[in-house]
């Protein structure tokens, strides 16, 4: 089973437990973790995408005028790949 699935699964209860409260504060150490010096693991990258994937997913099943929002949401963070995050953080230089 692909690695982005197994841990939509392993999360997906878990994720859809959490309050607005409990997500926001995910969001936010997501796009601190993101913006510090330190690189984050595969693991760390990946769980954090699909559990944010999960809550776009949460919300859909919440708020119905919302579904189509909610389903590409999850679509997009479900597509984001580590080696994109990688060359992000890789310093650019100009060449001569």
């Amino acid at each position: 089973m692909p690695y982005k699935l197994e841990l939509y699964k392993k999360y997906k209860n878990h994720v859809r437990g959490f309050s607005h409260k409990d997500f926001e504060e995910y969001f936010s150490e997501y796009f601190s973790k993101i913006g510090n010096t330190a690189l984050l693991t595969r693991d760390e990258y990946y769980t954090y995408t699909i559990k944010i994937a999960i809550y776009s997913e949460k919300l859909g099943l919440l708020y119905k005028d919302r579904k189509e929002e909610a389903q590409k949401s999850k679509e997009d963070w479900f597509s984001k790949k580590y080696s994109d995050y990688l060359s992000s953080r890789t310093p650019k230089t100009d060449a001569p």
